[in-house]
């Protein structure tokens, strides 16, 4: 009806009536898209700071139909096209209002991404100047106040402070009551984002509690603002009490992980007084202050619709944990509040609150009831992924959740589930970039292996048969092992962040890593199996599996688990068969090496030159060789999907806790993860990554994904990538890598099928037993990747 009703505007030309129609059916058409975004939980699940909901349109007088755009985002484009329009015919008509409005309208329609933000910011600031020059104070402060909400969502909080203490004493409390609550509410809270500190906080406190008999909406930031300043008041009183104990100011941070892993400062346990300052009830105001909350957000549960009641109902569920910790009463609380969100309206808070019902319910040890909270929490992580927009929020929605799957799988195990904690960790691999999942039934050992704060498991697949260990090795223990703050050399990722050799923390590591795999080794070996597939979970992504120490049945003498176990990884199951497959259909092809790239920014790697000749000499001089100057980038992108063998001798760069700063450094150029990603299909029998700590992956963001260097190689075709953990001495790798294409070559001159994991073991033994490096910390890091 009103694109017909346009139509006919079309044919009258240029005239005020068509502007004003476009300006009426734009406006219909946002509030409709935005009230049909809120009722699907989509824009109602907003960012906290993102700015007062209301933000002040204006949106004209027509309440006809806005047309019949297809869906949400064909209402807004809908709602964009004209008020475009609309502002364009305004401008030529000369009309400065008709144009400031459609503006402002505009701006408002726009804000639905960072570009839109960006747009709308100049639409209203353009507003804001006229208005400022005109001396109407109303529309200075309702655009004041319209472009403080933009800022708050661009992460410029300080400039929405000014803004809104520019527009608050426009609109005077007692002429305007709604407008001033509306630019006193944005004002608190953009001053918890300049400085969340006590000051600033309690004053946005105070503000709200103005705000909130006039703007219901404001209730959720009052609330969130509460718990904000009740963990400050919590923190202040924690410094001093600790300053007065050990009698100079105290580094919370560092006290509170003593508290919580004295282990990673070579402590057999919590200090007292920490366990006392970090682990007591709250104090006297910090109580006031979540009892207020709580009485707050349970205040508008009573009228709330479906939207805001999720907010407001994590809310309570927050300072319920924190006031009552895990209990009973937590757990009816939890429970009610579960009842009363709708994951499909709200998912964000519904998922809190029901992962917040899962860990009290596992800290009770109630494992079932923790299974079915945790099973929850994964339908509506399901539910959110299947609503993001772009791969860049699907993944980040899995970043803010990473070990969600890891602790579901193991509530399974504690409850006899194997078969489902097995079914459901496959399910769960590699979603942010891999393959779909297939069915987890494998002709070869795999095991997976799960660490969380309870304990570690380990589930042992062999055709339809399933095996469960579970072990007392802890997350936080592992932690401990990779991170000795007191002595960093006694930590895998803290001595490397030192540039230490990680010599005595892999030794460290050894013996946890053997208790949990021995039976693992004593049940392969009984059956007569001595290969093994491990997919690793969360930080067992880094453990030097090799070395585990563990004892060998046969002889009862202890050793590494490399000697009695053909080892391999892979990111799933799905891809360790996928990876077999192309390990028996990878098809002649040539020999590539890279070696000692020319680089600014990283010394150079003389090394590397006579680990290249080691390489070259085992393919008889056929292998094409790319030095210095001709180890670039560009070269190593054309030469990898034709070769069948590449070795890269060269940099890398690596960051445990993000992914996307994972490269190679080549001449010319860093090869990044996605560069990998983007190639096409590789047919390579064997990937050799020769660079600093290689096989290492995304710990925090996507850490049970394992993602990294192999896992873009595997997923780009390649069959099988060796990689490093650490960094190691170039003499050692020259040495290391020569046996190892020595005895690939042994197995091809004997007619045998090219056999890279057991090559690699049988250099690590070399290695180890032959030529003097017998430390772990020369021959563990090497790690194989598929098959």
């Amino acid at each position: 009806m009103a694109r017909e009703a346009l139509g006919l505007l079309e044919e009258g030309g240029l005239t005020a009536a068509r502007a004003a129609a476009l300006f009426n059916i734009g406006s219909v058409a946002h509030r409709r898209a935005a009230g049909s975004s809120a009722a699907e939980g989509g824009a109602a699940e907003g960012e906290a700071g993102a700015g007062i909901a209301g933000s002040e349109a204006r949106s004209g007088t027509a309440e006809g139909a806005a047309g019949s755009a297809g869906g949400v985002e064909g209402q807004q484009a809908w709602a964009v096209e004209c008020l475009r329009l609309s502002r364009r015919l305004w401008i030529e008509l000369g009309d400065v209002e008709g144009q400031l409005a459609a503006s402002e309208n505009l701006a408002i329609a726009l804000q639905g991404t960072r570009e839109g933000l960006e747009e709308a910011e100049e639409l209203i600031a353009e507003a804001l100047e006229y208005h400022r020059w005109s001396g109407d104070d109303s529309l200075r402060a309702q655009s004041a106040t319209n472009l403080a909400v933009v800022s708050l969502r661009l992460g410029k909080p300080e400039l929405a402070v000014e803004l809104c203490r520019e527009a608050l004493p426009l609109r005077p409390i007692e002429q305007d009551p709604v407008g001033w609550a509306f630019t006193a509410a944005n004002l608190a809270l953009a001053l918890t984002r300049v400085d969340g500190n006590a000051r600033t906080l309690g004053e946005a406190v105070e503000t709200y509690r103005l705000v909130l008999p006039l703007l219901e909406s404001a209730r959720e930031d009052y609330c969130r603002t509460l718990l904000d300043l009740a963990a400050e008041v919590r923190t202040g009183r924690q410094g001093q009490t600790l300053a007065t104990v050990f009698g100079d100011p105290a580094d919370l941070r560092i006290l509170r992980l003593m508290d919580v892993n004295p282990a990673a400062f070579g402590l057999p346990g919590p200090a007292l007084e920490l366990r006392e300052v970090f682990r007591g009830p709250p104090s006297g105001e910090e109580e006031a202050l979540l009892l207020e909350a709580v009485a707050a957000a349970e205040a508008g549960l009573t009228t709330a619709d479906a939207v805001r009641r999720g907010p407001l109902a994590e809310s309570v569920a927050r300072a319920t944990d924190r006031l009552h910790g895990s209990s009973e009463r937590t757990v009816r609380t939890l429970q009610r509040l579960c009842g009363l969100v709708d994951p499909r309206i709200t998912p964000g808070p519904a998922l809190e609150i029901t992962q917040l019902l899962a860990a009290v319910h596992a800290e009770l040890g109630r494992w079932p009831q923790a299974r079915d909270a945790y099973e929850e929490c994964l339908t509506i992580q399901e539910l959110m992924l299947s609503r993001a927009g772009s791969s860049e929020e699907r993944l980040r929605l899995l970043a803010a959740r990473p070990a969600l799957a890891r602790y579901a799988a193991y509530a399974l195990v504690r409850c006899g589930a194997a078969r489902a904690a097995a079914e459901l960790l496959e399910r769960t691999r590699m979603r942010g970039f891999g393959p779909g999942p297939v069915p987890i039934t494998v002709s070869f050992p795999l095991a997976y292996a799960v660490s969380v704060p309870f304990g570690s498991a380990v589930l042992l697949l062999r055709g339809d048969r399933l095996d469960v260990f579970e072990n007392e090795l802890t997350s936080a223990a592992v932690f401990a092992m990779f991170h000795h703050l007191a002595d960093p050399g006694q930590g895998l990722v803290s001595a490397q962040q030192e540039d230490l050799e990680p010599t005595d923390a892999v030794r460290r590591i050894a013996g946890p890593l053997g208790r949990m795999l021995q039976p693992v080794v004593d049940t392969l070996l009984r059956d007569g199996e001595d290969r093994l597939t491990i997919v690793p979970t969360g930080p067992a992504t880094l453990y030097p599996w090799a070395a585990a120490e563990v004892v060998d049945p046969a002889t009862g003498a202890p050793g590494p688990l490399g000697d009695v176990i053909v080892l391999s990884l892979a990111p799933s199951a799905a891809m360790a068969e996928l990876s077999r497959q192309r390990a028996r259909n990878a098809g002649p092809g040539s020999a590539v090496i890279f070696a000692d790239p020319v680089r600014g920014d990283a010394s150079p790697l003389p090394g590397t030159r006579a680990e290249a000749a080691e390489v070259e000499g085992s393919f008889g001089g056929r292998a094409r060789v790319l030095l210095a100057d001709e180890a670039t980038k560009e070269a190593l992108l054309r030469e990898l999907p034709g070769c069948r063998y590449a070795h890269l001798a060269c940099h890398g760069s690596n960051d445990w806790t993000e992914f996307a700063s994972m490269r190679l450094l080549l001449t010319g150029g860093d090869v990044t993860l996605d560069d990998l990603r983007a190639l096409p299909p590789l047919g390579a029998r064997l990937v050799f990554l020769s660079a600093c700590q290689t096989g290492q992956a995304d710990l925090r963001g996507l850490s049970d994904d394992a993602i990294g260097l192999p896992f873009a190689l595997l997923t780009a075709g390649a069959a099988a990538v060796v990689s490093t953990l650490w960094p190691v001495h170039d003499r050692v790798t020259a040495l290391f890598a020569g046996c190892f294409y020595r005895e690939l070559a042994a197995m091809r001159r004997r007619g045998e099928p090219e056999d890279v994991a057991l090559a690699l073991q049988r250099s690590r033994r070399w290695l180890r037993t032959g030529r003097g490096f017998a430390d772990p910390y020369f021959w563990a890091g090497f790690v194989l990747h598929g098959s």
